[in-house]
């Protein structure tokens, strides 16, 4: 009876122990699955755990796990329990594909073997390789996919329980049915754990990627949830706004960005255009918004709302790309400005033309009556004021012109101190009596290749910008010296600036703040009182200055004065002054002079200076009763003195038909301003010489006298009138059309225009046209359809491409289609009338 009790309680420990033993096995298998699920552990930690695990639940001596690559033929990491560090070093590199091991990476069944030297693979260990029996491999999956194999080897115990001391342990132990179940899940968590960390980093890279993508676009994008709170922003999008990535993400994007409009009100978010198309799940393009940074500044900006789902195919949020308009608006702004600029330069000019019409009639009559000796002196005094009056209203005419650009341009080396001392009187004349005048003129001479006649404009603007600045008196000082540019600038730029001629205008008048001085060159810009000034002065001094390849700088303190300094390229020393030239009386010789001029008030002062002085002459009220009085009459003319524009034929067609008939006529053409912008494209002056209203009389007739001096055949054939040249020019906007109507046709173009690609094409069919002139956006056909078409039924046609661009489209993309369309020249908008001329004449003459 004792005897059978100590068998139950051996069997009752027995298996206690074995439940303890299961436990443990559980334990320590939940333990390594739970580091698995929650991470905690590098990859190569959590194998090295799991390894560890499978050798202490098997009681092998040995354990290895090896991973393989893509291809499932080559190790990328081999982990072992159970030989030192020492022993592995001594035996060396991983194993190979060589002997059992070799076969074994082949072979994805689990393997157990008493004695793994048996195996027909088996080539032996190799050196310093402990010799194991037992043997227990299998491979390493999960999801069907191989991954690496499991192996334990020498098994020296059969459990886990130190106290078992009844169970024997033997060298030759034989892994057991329970050791292959435990091998084979420890396997199956390795497995998971490869393919969670495989997992884990193709998102790492995906996300890496999607970032590097985002912070490359250079437009700011940030995503947003269904709250309007901040998921995501890239590199653009913090750099903009000023702050950081962690400063955005979960900040709700209206209240931080978005919450006040431009004009400073409120922006409530129920009224938010980006939450709107939030909630209701439609894309939108929003052209003006404005965003807010993190300093509290503002910027325009064109932004897209898109929104995006989740993989239950549910809006999620939505994702919000803007770019910065600042610059495009400012642009914009600049192309307006410069629109508007150049449609108040044309009207500007046509108010010179009539103007100067007038002043001609006053300034002529005016001297004419003051020739008279026995004029009584009150008369006298009176018609002198009259006089001043129209000086100064050629001062005012001078500035529009000059500010419209259409005053003739040519550039001669004068000696600048010459000049100053040329206008001492004008000067004078303009100052009042409390204003002292002093000059400061260096003995050297100051030679410069300029417009003198513009310099001399500028300086008189000057003068009376400083007589209104001294209300009650002071000193008005000007300077002349050379100075030399090179230093600094010539050293950061390192190019040779050379020296320059310095004009400066200094008076202790009232002086200007900074907020005047940042704006005293734009065009109306006055702080004068209204009918005191028109703002016109300093903007045509600015025109003028670098119009002649100078600069102006300006220096002023309130209640102290102003100065303005010139500079003005010094010309090369080989260019020489031509010598001064005195006004002489300047007697007719009895020649017969044909005026032909369409204003009978400017015809019939014109006619009375040229007769006191002995002229014979001849008049004509427009160009086609000019060509017919020059060839009915019997006699020789001369000359033949003709206004530009004129109603019927202008003075220019009017000498090119007359030319063709007597080729040694000599011409002088007089102008109010409006044509004069031909002069500029060589037109006039290659045709005749030039002289501009309101003139006086002795200018008109030293002008008279130097063209009727010329030698016969001074004119070059290089003087020849070219044929005109017919444009179509194909534009959807009608001012545009107007415009580059009103350029061409002051060069003398014949000028048609269209509005569609329809119509232009029809006038090609029915006209011969020599250049073409087109928009790229035109409404139905656009212009690279356009210039397709051309390409095959005209494919000799010269055609200029021209674009402002479009919504998603720059001009030079626009452009750059052109060309490849067929366009043999291309033109970005806005250009000047310069830009425009220069390129159709390039295209067409």
């Amino acid at each position: 009876m004792q005897h059978a009790t100590a068998d139950i309680a051996r069997l009752f420990a027995t298996q206690a122990g074995e439940v303890r033993q299961y436990l443990k096995q559980l334990a320590m298998l939940n333990e390594s699955g739970q580091n698995i699920q929650e991470g905690k552990a590098s990859l190569p930690a959590l194998l090295q755990g799991i390894l560890r695990t499978a050798k202490v639940l098997t009681g092998a001596r040995y354990a290895a796990l090896g991973v393989f690559d893509e291809t499932g033929e080559r190790l990328v990491q081999f982990l072992t329990e159970g030989i030192d560090e020492e022993t592995k070093r001594a035996i060396g590199a991983w194993p190979t594909g060589r002997g059992l091991l070799g076969a074994l990476i082949k072979d994805e069944r689990t393997l157990r073997l008493k004695d793994v030297s048996q195996h027909k693979a088996s080539v032996g260990f190799p050196p310093h390789h402990p010799v194991m029996r037992s043997f227990l491999g299998t491979a390493i999956r999960a999801h069907g996919k191989v991954f690496g194999r499991l192996y334990l080897t020498d098994k020296v115990r059969p459990g886990l329980d130190e106290s078992m001391t009844d169970v024997s342990v033997s060298r030759a132990a034989e892994f057991t049915d329970v050791d292959e179940q435990l091998i084979m899940a420890l396997a199956f968590q390795a497995g998971m754990a490869i393919e969670t960390a495989s997992l884990i980093e193709e998102i790492k890279v995906a996300q890496r990627r999607d970032r590097a993508v985002l912070d490359s676009v250079q437009e700011g994008i940030l995503g947003i949830d269904l709250t309007g709170a901040c998921m995501f922003a890239n590199r653009a999008c913090v750099e903009a706004l000023g702050y950081a990535q962690d400063e955005l993400i979960g900040r709700n994007v209206h209240a931080l960005i978005h919450h006040t409009r431009e004009d400073g009100t409120s922006f409530p978010e129920a009224e938010c255009p980006i939450m709107q198309a939030l909630h209701s799940q439609r894309e939108c393009h929003l052209e003006n918004e404005i965003l807010w940074r993190k300093d509290g500044t503002s910027f325009p900006v064109m932004c897209t709302v898109a929104t995006f789902r989740d993989e239950w195919e549910r809006v999620a949020g939505a994702v919000v790309s803007f770019v910065d308009c600042t610059e495009r608006r400012a642009l914009e702004i600049q192309r307006r400005q410069g629109q508007r600029m150049e449609l108040l330069g044309y009207l500007a000019a046509g108010v010179a033309h009539d103007f100067n019409n007038l002043l001609t009639i006053m300034q002529g009559y005016g001297e004419l009556v003051l020739l008279h000796a026995d004029l009584p002196t009150p008369a006298r005094t009176k018609i002198q004021e009259i006089k001043k009056a129209v000086d100064r209203a050629m001062v005012l005419t001078g500035q529009l012109l000059a500010f419209a650009r259409k005053q003739p341009v040519e550039r001669q080396v004068v000696d600048i101190n010459d000049l100053v001392r040329g206008i001492e009187p004008f000067f004078r004349q303009l100052l009042t009596e409390n204003i002292v005048l002093c000059f400061d003129l260096t003995e050297k001479r100051l030679p410069a290749k300029v417009d003198g006649g513009g310099i001399e404009q500028a300086l008189l603007n000057l003068v009376v910008n400083a007589r209104d600045a001294m209300p009650t008196g002071g000193r008005l000082e000007i300077c002349t010296a050379i100075h030399d540019q090179a230093g600094e600038e010539e050293k950061r730029t390192r190019k040779r600036i050379g020296q320059s001629v310095v004009i400066r205008v200094s008076d202790s008048g009232v002086g200007m703040d900074q907020t005047t001085l940042d704006h005293i060159f734009e065009p109306f810009f006055t702080t004068k009182s209204t009918g005191r000034g028109t703002g016109l002065g300093l903007a045509t001094v600015y025109r003028i200055v670098t119009e002649n390849d100078g600069t102006i700088q300006v220096a002023s303190k309130v209640g102290v004065g102003t100065t303005f300094t010139l500079l003005l390229p010094l010309a090369e020393q080989e260019e020489q002054i031509p010598p001064s030239v005195f006004h002489v009386p300047v007697q007719g010789g009895g020649e017969t002079v044909l005026l032909v001029e369409d204003d009978p008030a400017v015809q019939e002062i014109v006619k009375t200076m040229l007769e006191n002085e002995g002229y014979h002459v001849l008049t004509a009220s427009d160009g086609s009763e000019g060509i017919h009085v020059a060839l009915s009459y019997n006699g020789v003319i001369h000359l033949l003195i003709a206004d530009v524009m004129m109603p019927n034929t202008d003075g220019v067609l009017m000498v090119r038909s007359l030319r063709s008939r007597m080729p040694n006529l000599k011409v002088l053409f007089i102008t109010g301003g409006t044509a004069t912008g031909t002069v500029m494209g060589g037109e006039l002056s290659a045709t005749g010489e030039v002289l501009s209203k309101p003139f006086t009389n002795g200018a008109l007739l030293a002008a008279v006298r130097r063209v009727l001096d010329q030698p016969v055949g001074h004119l070059s054939q290089n003087r020849v009138s070219r044929m005109p040249k017919r444009v179509l020019v194909l534009d959807d906007d009608g001012q545009v059309n107007s415009l580059v109507q009103e350029i061409l046709r002051s060069e003398r173009y014949e000028v048609l225009t269209a509005i569609s690609g329809v119509e232009g094409l029809e006038l090609l069919r029915q006209q011969s046209i020599d250049l073409l002139i087109t928009d790229i956006l035109l409404p139905g056909m656009d212009g690279i359809e356009v210039i397709q078409e051309v390409r095959r039924v005209r494919p000799a046609l010269k055609i200029l491409a021209v674009s402002g661009g479009g919504i998603g489209a720059t001009p030079e993309f626009l452009l750059n289609r052109a060309r490849q369309a067929g366009a043999a020249g291309t033109l970005a908008k806005p250009f000047t009338r310069e830009q425009l001329l220069a390129v159709v004449r390039q295209m067409v003459d």
